[in-house]
């Protein structure tokens, strides 16, 4: 099970250049709340980021998370919950990466988040493959669910890196090819998660 039509390395990095990752602007009102925490979403990669899973251990959405384009931002925000005494806003989504829908081939990408209502802010990324073709691609380690919830166990208050399994494909021209993803997750109250689609090279 291979990704057809994969960005040439030439192509990924003239579209990744055009890209300047930065946080987006925080939602009017949010502010008001007493606990909160935007985070921006930058996709460097030619697939839609697409959410598919939620875990709150606390709060609520303020704006829900929405489809991040290819080579586009998106942003979500989280808050205490109304009328909450002593709590944050901590949890964690799931967007997914779909590189082949009829092969039911994808990678998940969790997005931990953490402003607990005492203590730093919080934030993650880690990464599970699915329909994995032997020897190339291990097997999911979570559903969208579970991985929602893992990803903000293990959320950080120091930058976080990650890293994806390698999928073999096709590229463009016809070419054998493979590609990995790629997180930066750094923490605040305006966080920011960079997902990068990279070329690494030709299947042997």
């Amino acid at each position: 099970m291979e990704p057809e039509l994969l960005m040439p390395a030439a192509d990924l990095a003239r579209e990744i250049a055009g890209l300047v990752p930065s946080i987006l602007a925080t939602p009017r009102d949010i502010t008001e709340k007493s606990r909160w925490q935007t985070v921006t979403v930058v996709n460097q990669t030619q697939f839609p980021l697409i959410p598919v899973a939620t875990y709150f251990e606390s709060g609520r959405f303020w704006t829900a998370p929405t489809l991040a384009r290819p080579f586009d931002k998106a942003m979500f925000s989280v808050c205490n919950s109304d009328y909450s005494f002593f709590t944050g806003a901590t949890g964690g989504i799931v967007m997914q990466i779909i590189l082949d829908e009829a092969k039911k081939l994808f990678c998940n990408v969790g997005i931990g988040f953490g402003t607990p209502y005492a203590g730093p802010f919080d934030i993650n990324a880690v990464f599970d493959a699915s329909g994995a073709a032997a020897g190339v691609n291990p097997p999911p380690a979570h559903t969208p669910a579970a991985l929602a919830q893992a990803s903000f166990t293990d959320s950080s208050n120091s930058p976080v890196r990650a890293r994806s399994a390698t999928f073999a494909g096709t590229d463009t021209s016809g070419k054998p090819t493979t590609i990995v993803f790629s997180a930066v997750a750094i923490p605040g109250q305006e966080a920011m998660v960079t997902v990068t689609q990279q070329v690494t090279g030709t299947p042997r």
